[in-house]
């Protein structure tokens, strides 16, 4: 389970906070292994991969944070938290639509 995840709007080539925390179903917050930031287009392809590193992205206890360039070719992306714990995937999936504003 999770979650944190806030953004819904933003302008293409801005930079963007992506925000995630890890919960169980009874909202205690764990702290799952190999976290990953996957980022999709419009058609769901997976157009970037990047691992939350605790030195980096890590800002506490099952917290994840990440910056990152909304790219001008897509009107939406959808990022996505994944990670293990316990040996079974946990996943947080958020899309933000994008837009160039003249």
């Amino acid at each position: 389970m999770i979650r944190k995840m806030v953004i819904t709007l933003a302008l293409k080539g801005d930079t963007v906070r992506l925000e995630v925390q890890f919960k169980t179903f009874d909202g205690s917050i764990i702290d799952p292994s190999d976290v990953k930031l996957n980022i999709y287009n419009e058609d769901n392809v997976a157009i970037e991969s990047i691992t939350m590193t605790a030195e980096t992205n890590k800002v506490g206890i099952g917290n994840y944070i990440h910056d990152y360039t909304l790219p001008y070719g897509n009107d939406f992306i959808t990022y996505e938290f994944f990670g293990k714990y316990e040996g079974k995937p946990v996943v947080a999936r958020k899309r933000i639509d994008v837009e160039f504003v003249y």
